[in-house]
């Protein structure tokens, strides 16, 4: 007979706190819930609270494992970023409520969204040129193509996270080169 004791989750408790796991819970929560917002879409979707726990749970397991592998204290933004972010994706903890609504991929543009706010996280908020800003929109609608249509993982989506920054990071050299000219 398969065992049937629900999984125990007490370690993660244990590693990181009931207070620092709901926090997350409700920091991705609001997050969402002003995304819901800014789409205008409140009446068409829900937030599924059970998901969202599902997929903090998922993350906070897998920020575990690999602590523990790679022998670390700490994990760096970018991957909290982004083992958040494919969680989020393997959840989907926003649920259609309106059968009108045929948008089925409210999960994926908030998570492209939330990856955007990972990767300028560091980065000063500056505006972009009407050149930077076509790149820009070209990496988004990019991002948010492979959201929908290819397997992605974590390392896949840090990778997304890194390649911005460093496309950030070379435009500002460009910059700096074309003043000195």
């Amino acid at each position: 007979m398969a065992n049937r004791e629900p999984y125990q989750y007490q370690y993660l408790v244990d590693a990181f706190g009931k207070d620092k796991i709901k926090q997350r819970v409700n920091f991705l929560y609001t997050l969402m819930d002003a995304f819901i917002v800014k789409e205008d879409i409140k009446a068409k979707v829900t937030i599924n609270g059970s998901l969202l726990q599902n997929a903090v749970i998922d993350y906070f397991a897998d920020i575990h494992r690999l602590k523990q592998f790679h022998d670390i204290e700490n994990t760096n933004l970018d991957k909290i970023s982004a083992y958040t972010a494919y969680w989020l994706l393997r959840r989907k903890p926003i649920q259609l409520v309106d059968e009108n609504y045929d948008n089925p991929f409210v999960n994926e543009e908030f998570v492209s969204q939330f990856v955007l706010i990972a990767a300028r996280d560091e980065l000063p908020n500056v505006s972009l040129t009407a050149k930077d800003l076509g790149v820009h929109n070209l990496f988004l609608r990019s991002v948010l193509y492979c959201f929908k249509y290819r397997p992605v993982d974590a390392q896949s989506i840090e990778l997304m996270i890194l390649a911005y920054r460093a496309g950030c990071g070379y435009q500002h050299s460009v910059d700096i080169s074309n003043q000195s000219v």
